[in-house]
């Protein structure tokens, strides 16, 4: 008895077996990639927590202004979902330019763990702690230097659940007529 294996299109590999009086063909089918996506999407969904979710981080103002040496409040809302425990809070301040982070503060069990600043920001950024449950982060930058311009991204945490917001910081000099001369 002789075995021919053919690839046939779409994804099927077909065997027949010959020598009998009736030809019977046996298909092996592969999952398409739809199908293998569905399916681990499926598998991700059921093993994943109930708030392991993104939520929407909104700021006030995709665009802010500010003087060289005066002070300005970053903000940025949120809203998570009702099942997601809010015990736990993560916030990051990143400079896209970089790609590194200028300011994070923890909470771990409505304790303060810990915040750190990056050395060109160090003392100069304080957060609204009280307005977290509100859904709200403040942040305030004092003493702004030429160099703080950039594009910025908050990241929030809050237990497992994320969100992001991005915004852009444009420091001028204190002097603006002098800009004009360089």
């Amino acid at each position: 008895m002789e075995i021919s294996c053919a690839a046939a299109p779409a994804r099927h590999t077909r065997c027949r077996k010959e020598g009998k009086r009736r030809d019977t063909a046996h298909y092996h089918t592969a999952p398409s990639p739809e199908k293998m996506i569905c399916r681990n999407l499926l598998l991700i969904i059921l093993n994943s927590c109930p708030c392991a979710a993104i939520f929407v981080v909104n700021v006030a103002q995709s665009s802010y202004e500010a003087k060289e040496n005066h002070n300005i409040t970053l903000e940025w809302t949120f809203t998570t979902k009702p099942d997601c425990p809010q015990n736990n809070y993560n916030i990051f301040l990143e400079r896209m330019r970089e790609n590194k982070v200028v300011y994070q503060y923890s909470v771990h069990d409505g304790v303060e763990v810990s915040e750190s600043q990056d050395e060109q920001f160090v003392g100069r950024i304080q957060s609204d702690i009280d307005v977290l449950k509100e859904g709200q982060i403040r942040l305030n930058v004092s003493s702004l230097k030429i160099k703080d311009s950039g594009d910025y991204t908050c990241k929030l945490w809050i237990d497992h659940c994320a969100g992001s917001g991005s915004c852009t910081l444009n420091v001028t000099s204190k002097c603006s007529f002098i800009n004009q001369y360089i």
